[in-house]
């Protein structure tokens, strides 16, 4: 983009990057959002637990993170976001026979520095 619009959009990034990376969301919406994903994914008919997957993944790679500035500090611990995200499986009692896609995720984990 070009001109002002492409000023004005890459100041909108800015801004996003500043709140996502930098400052963070308020901790209740990032427990929501989690939340929120599990039930997107059961609503399509995947299991839910993929996300608690997902956390445990982070939380491997948390050791390396710088914290300063890193995604890692401007998130609820991932111990509480993993047991809130377990707590909340028992709305899915079907959650074993939905569709899980381990291959792809297993793929995606290993691009992940």
């Amino acid at each position: 983009m070009k001109g002002d619009k492409g000023k004005e959009f890459q100041g909108m990034i800015g801004d996003l990057q500043g709140v996502l990376f930098d400052r963070g969301l308020d901790k209740g919406m990032e427990f929501e959002a989690d939340l929120s994903g599990m039930e997107a994914a059961y609503r399509t008919g995947y299991d839910p637990s993929a996300m608690i997957a997902v956390l445990y993944t982070l939380r491997e790679r948390e050791n390396k993170a710088t914290r300063a500035g890193s995604w890692y500090s401007t998130h609820p611990p991932l111990r509480d976001r993993i047991e809130r995200c377990q707590s909340a499986m028992g709305k899915y009692p079907d959650a074993k026979s939905l569709a899980k896609e381990e291959r792809r995720f297993m793929s995606y984990r290993s691009r992940l520095p």
